[in-house]
């Protein structure tokens, strides 16, 4: 699989702190994929207490770009 950064995922990865081992397993083997409003896909993956989101396009010749990571906190339940 071939993944291509743009630089304002690659800037994202730094400040947030997110591995490019962390995108690629999550482009891999995600939790679940969901398709955002623009039509670009967002994987997600789960961990303790946050996932991990990867927004990326996949080419027609099958390279990955992604577009942004973040990392969002996952509120236990209960949390009101």
């Amino acid at each position: 699989m071939t993944v291509k950064f743009t630089l304002h995922a690659a800037r994202r990865m730094v400040q947030r702190r997110i591995s490019e081992q962390d995108v690629l397993d999550t482009i891999e083997s995600p939790d679940d994929i969901v398709v955002g409003e623009m039509g670009e896909s967002i994987a997600i993956r789960r961990h303790l207490r946050d996932e991990i989101r990867v927004v990326f396009e996949e080419k027609p010749d099958g390279v990955y770009v992604v577009i942004t990571v973040f990392r969002t906190r996952i509120s236990e339940q209960g949390d009101d």
